[in-house]
């Protein structure tokens, strides 16, 4: 009996457990349909599947994360990533209609941490731009395996977060710290005040150097190797190639503060045991790095001390004697001996450097003056004869004839000195745009004391006479007044106005309602703009208007060039200036220097371009002064009293001089800022010229993914490269007209040319991704001048 219990008891004991883990089995299986939103069994992935079998797929399916990140990561080099979703094949064929499900329900981003708080969204920076690629499936594959990569561009600590279906796939987010890029030459700046340097023989110079990336990112001093880095000088002879001098020693470490903390700069030491001037040049690894090509000027100790009296007592009073040799244009074949010389005096001051001669010994006469700017270019050469050496002297600018003096070589030395140490003031310290704007707006705020600030001057201002009761409000105001806060209201309404960029340029047939005291009025409204945006913080006023070269040269004190033409006149630049400087036969088309006016299709006059023009014959030799001289009476002499006009209300608030620190492109950039450009904006809105040419897709890829790559300054530079400005209107590239093209032609390996005109950018063939990017750089950021550059 106590047998047959105790098999019974076994019994259902047995039966008791196995009821118990079908239960839990049961329990186990409910719960993970629920997970997996009650999937089925097992699919299979065939190019039929239903799309509710797609969704059970991609459902049930736990994708497995991978980092293929290097140890070290750097900023400007593409990074990998790598997604598996495990045992999703049976056919081995990968439906693409399954694939782009897989990667609806991925949710990839990457963004930089700006503070130590990473969980707070203020501190996040912009997500990265992703690309999908899915591994080729080759037969017997169960796996699909999607790359995602990105490039960082700011170095600094970055975090990815993968989620799949809104959750995140196991192992991240992951965080990881981008060091800077490699050395770049071209990104790698020489600090130096001024185009030139100045030092003292046997005296050492240093020099600061900033070791970027292609992408501004200041590199680790350890990364940086010090032995790549060479300095070339060369004596300035009147060839154009010096000779290496040799009694020069240099060197390069890393630069400590006056504490002794490293810094994360390169320093320069350099000694030069010769007087003279000469050209230096820094190389990176072969490469000039940007601002490597600078002048020098090497004293003896004896002219250093009687510089420093120079500069101790009115510099600006004091003359230093030579010998005129020659006045007239730069293209001219220049005499270097003379049988009969002529004495001048050459004064240097803090704004101007003179050349003078005196009739009879007591009456002055001024033979040129040049600004102290970085335009005007002064060399000095010697020549060396059988018994002794002369110093031939030479000052130049882009308004001013040329003028070559014969002087002692030490004096020469001295007077370069001179102009080299004051125009170092004028940049405030640097040459970059930077520096020179913040030192701009620092002396502008010096114009009108803060007590002037705290009131303000109501302006009533009709809206439907908007210039006239402008100019009516504001007819008595002085210098002070404009610099006073203005508060605006319209009569009868309340509110603010905003409007359209649009190219500005003198009109000399302007309307009669429109006089010179409009042309001063806009000049005092921008001049107005520009201190405002001085003064800083929410005053900042940008000027809303796109400016015409040629209009910025002479606001500046530059003659406009022919070339100016493209952009502010396109129909003459295209109908005749192209046209003449396309062909060979200039001989043949019957044009004198002269400028035909007509009125209601009659003509009404005839304009010498220079003395007895009409009687001169335009030639192949000599269509380039022709040129020179048509922009010179359509861009300057019959617009004339209207620049003056605006210049005269600018100078009102900006002194004299202060904008002459910037060339024309940074003038427009100082007064109207740059805009911020979207890359999908100008995607959307671009237009792309149909070619036969093979390489076009390929190269107008290329484009997309350089643009990409660019910093928002090299945007900005292309935006102005490409059309001329770097003002969008307001719209974007929606509004802009014509709009912005592209167009691939059939050269290999050459710049990217631009027509501003039809606001058109042509990109040459190349075989190599990063030729192309490097040509693209260089063209937006080296030849960027406001025309096309055939």
């Amino acid at each position: 009996m106590m047998s047959v219990n105790s098999e019974l008891f076994v019994i259902m004991g047995t039966l008791w457990l196995m009821a118990a883990s079908a239960f839990c089995g049961y329990k186990l299986y409910k719960l993970y349909c629920e997970h997996v939103d009650r999937a089925p069994a097992l699919p299979t992935t065939h190019l039929d599947q239903t799309d509710s079998a797609r969704d059970r797929t991609s459902a049930r399916v736990t994708p497995i994360f991978k980092s293929l990140l290097p140890d070290i990561c750097r900023a400007g080099e593409t990074m990998s990533l790598q997604i598996t979703f495990p045992k999703i094949l049976r056919s081995g064929i990968l439906d693409p209609q399954l694939q782009n499900q897989l990667t609806s329900l991925l949710s990839i981003k990457i963004y930089q941490q700006r503070s130590s708080s990473p969980t707070a969204a203020a501190d996040l920076g912009e997500i990265l731009p992703i690309i999908f690629q899915y591994q080729p499936v080759r037969e017997g594959d169960k796996d699909i395996v999607l790359i995602v990569k990105f490039t960082v561009k700011q170095a600094g600590m970055y975090q990815c977060d993968v989620r799949y279906r809104n959750s995140n796939i196991l192992g991240t987010p992951i965080f990881k710290h981008f060091h800077a890029g490699h050395l770049d030459p071209e990104c790698t700046a020489f600090q130096r005040k001024s185009p030139a340097i100045l030092c003292v023989t046997e005296v050492p110079f240093y020099g600061i150097i900033e070791p970027k990336d292609r992408h501004g990112n200041l590199c680790q001093i350890q990364d940086v190797d010090m032995n790549m880095f060479k300095v070339e000088i060369t004596e300035v002879q009147k060839s154009k190639k010096g000779m290496l001098v040799e009694p020069v020693t240099y060197s390069f470490s890393q630069e400590f503060n006056d504490w002794g903390i490293a810094q994360p700069s390169v320093r320069l030491q350099l000694e030069i045991f010769l007087p003279g001037t000469f050209s230096g040049t820094i190389f990176y690894n072969g490469t000039v790095i940007r601002n490597g090509n600078f002048d020098i000027t090497c004293l003896t100790t004896q002219e250093n001390d009687k510089l420093k009296a120079i500069l101790s007592d009115n510099p600006g009073a004091m003359y230093h004697e030579a010998n005129l040799l020659y006045v007239g244009l730069e293209t001219e074949n220049i005499p270097l001996k003379s049988t009969k010389t002529r004495k001048v005096y050459v004064y240097v001051g803090p704004q101007v450097l003179s050349v003078k001669e005196y009739y009879f010994g007591i009456i002055p006469t001024q033979l040129a003056s040049y600004r102290v700017l970085p335009a005007t270019r002064i060399n000095l050469v010697t020549l060396k004869g059988k018994n002794d050496s002369i110093g031939v002297i030479s000052f130049s600018d882009r308004s001013q004839p040329k003028i070559l003096l014969q002087m002692d070589i030490g004096l020469g030395r001295i007077v370069i000195a001179l102009f080299q140490y004051f125009l170092q003031q004028r940049l405030g310290g640097s040459e970059s745009f930077e520096n020179k704007q913040r030192f701009f707006h620092q002396e502008l705020r010096k114009v009108v004391s803060e007590k002037y600030r705290p009131s303000a001057t109501v302006l009533n201002i009709k809206r439907n006479d908007l210039i006239d009761s402008t100019l009516k409000e504001t007819k008595i105001f002085g210098s002070k007044d404009w610099c006073r806060k203005f508060k605006i209201k319209f009569v009868g309404e309340e509110g603010s106005d905003e409007g359209n960029s649009r190219l500005v340029l003198p009109n000399s047939d302007r309307d009669t309602i429109f006089t010179l005291k409009h042309y001063e009025l806009a000049g005092h409204v921008v001049a107005k703009c520009m201190f405002e945006t001085a003064v800083g913080g929410h005053f900042k006023q940008m000027v809303n208007a796109r400016f015409g070269r040629s209009f910025l040269a002479q606001i500046i004190g530059f003659p406009p060039h022919y070339k100016y033409f493209e952009q502010d006149d396109p129909e003459l630049y295209d109908a005749k200036v192209k046209y003449i400087l396309d062909s060979s036969q200039v001989d043949d088309m019957d044009l004198t220097f002269s400028e035909e006016v007509y009125a209601e299709g009659k003509l009404v006059s005839v304009i010498d371009l220079i003395p007895n023009g009409a009687q001169i014959k335009v030639t192949n030799q000599n269509k380039s002064e022709y040129l020179q001289a048509l922009a010179h009476q359509r861009l300057c002499s019959q617009v004339r009293k209207e620049i003056e006009s605006f210049v005269k209300g600018l100078n009102d608030i900006i002194p004299y001089g202060l904008l002459t620190n910037f060339d024309e492109n940074e003038l427009e950039i100082l007064m109207c800022g740059l805009s911020t450009i979207h890359v999908e904006d100008l995607k959307n809105f671009h237009v792309v010229t149909p070619s036969s040419e093979t390489h076009c897709t390929k190269i107008v890829s290329w484009f997309w993914i350089a643009v990409e790559n660019m910093t928002e300054s090299e945007r900005a530079r292309l935006l102005q490269f490409t059309t001329g400005s770097s003002l969008l209107p307001h719209g974007g590239f929606h509004s802009l007209e014509p709009k912005f093209r592209i167009t691939v032609y059939g050269t290999t390996g050459k710049l990217p040319i631009a027509h501003t005109c039809f606001n058109e950018i042509c990109l040459s063939n190349h075989h190599l991704f990063e030729d192309f990017e490097k040509s693209l750089k260089t063209a937006v950021t080296e030849g960027n001048e406001g025309f096309s550059f055939n």
